[in-house]
């Protein structure tokens, strides 16, 4: 996947789709961030079992690169398990094996941030209000296992 790149997709499994029966409207992009050494993953639209396979890509070459990953989900208003999931593996992948871990902080809005809280995910994997913030974090090492409350 090219950095810098943005990917718009129309996404329904067979029983989604708004109520007049179009398919939700899904976006992603990803690009370079801080000095460029870190990945962001910035997702518009509902993060589920219809759109996580989009994600499965830049999620493998931050992890198969080791780099640092900022996932924005400011613009997402839900995420079922199979996003969260995503979000695990993208930290389990970044953290394990020989060679040193590589960071991965979320930026969500207040509703995300309780489901994190809840399923104790921000206990891993840090959880931040702006971009900024999580980019901070991660210049300071602590994009995980320190998330803030």
């Amino acid at each position: 996947m090219e950095a810098g790149s943005r990917n718009q997709v129309d996404a329904r499994a067979p029983w989604q789709g708004n109520q007049d029966g179009k398919p939700k409207h899904f976006e992603f992009e990803t690009s370079p961030i801080g000095d460029g050494d870190a990945l962001l993953i910035a997702v518009e639209g509902e993060l589920d079992l219809a759109t996580v396979e989009q994600l499965k890509s830049p999620a493998e070459l931050a992890i198969s690169e080791r780099r640092p990953v900022i996932f924005d989900l400011s613009e997402c208003p839900f995420i079922d398990s199979t996003g969260l999931r995503l979000i695990l593996h993208l930290h389990n992948g970044l953290s394990n094996g020989d060679a040193p871990s590589a960071p991965i902080a979320v930026v969500a809005n207040p509703h995300i941030r309780k489901l994190f809280s809840l399923t104790a995910i921000d206990l891993r994997v840090g959880v931040f209000a702006t971009r900024d913030e999580a980019l901070d974090a991660l210049k300071a090492g602590r994009g995980y296992e320190t998330a803030p409350r």
